[in-house]
């Protein structure tokens, strides 16, 4: 059993990916047992796993393979294979702003036990917090263990936290109210970017 578990979907993102690999270096993790699964989509094209294994090669890390092509199916597949007793969500074009990110909401984690935590972030795009992104969250994978996402569309995000804030029924969530997490908003190519930009 791990600490934690990140998983990171990522699909021909060569170009973007090494904000990423780089924040996690950054991090404090003595004495913090982590995996990093990053899950390649079958279908990508470009050399993703090999700049992961450039600027990775001395931290703890694992390649799955997502076939589908959906965000959704990608984080299915890290979710099962993760070893990790809480588990955090990343989007492979953002990246980590805060150091003790992990440390500090382990932290609040473990003393009082609660199921999930939410990360403040920043963007460049957005100027307020929202919180239907599953990114913002670090959660107790005892706490996923009967949900999963929805494999078939896309801003699978909503849908299941959704599901997530059913479960927790108004129990108080703990926030880390330190600005943690960089969103990437205007990564070209990106399904959100595409969206603003009516680009098919």
């Amino acid at each position: 059993m791990k600490d934690i578990s990140i998983i990171v979907p990522c699909y021909n993102v060569a170009p973007y990916i090494k904000n990423l690999l780089l924040s996690f270096h950054m991090l404090d993790l003595q004495n913090i047992s982590y995996e990093i699964i990053f899950v390649i989509e079958d279908t990508n094209t470009d050399n993703t796993k090999e700049i992961i294994d450039e600027y990775m090669s001395d931290m703890v890390y694992s390649f799955e393979t997502s076939r589908g092509g959906t965000v959704g199916i990608a984080r299915n597949v890290g979710l099962a294979a993760a070893k990790g007793e809480y588990i955090w969500f990343i989007d492979a074009d953002d990246w980590i702003i805060n150091p003790d990110v992990i440390r500090q909401s382990l932290g609040y984690l473990l003393k009082g036990d609660f199921d999930l935590l939410q990360i403040e972030f920043v963007s460049n795009y957005f100027k307020m917090q929202h919180y239907s992104m599953v990114w913002q969250y670090i959660f107790k994978k005892s706490f996923l263990n009967d949900l999963s996402f929805n494999t078939e569309k896309h801003y699978e995000d909503n849908e299941f936290m959704k599901d997530v804030f059913a479960k927790i029924k108004g129990t108080e969530i703990m926030k880390l109210n330190i600005p943690s997490y960089f969103y990437n908003y205007e990564r070209p190519g990106s399904l959100m970017y595409n969206m603003r930009h009516g680009i098919e």
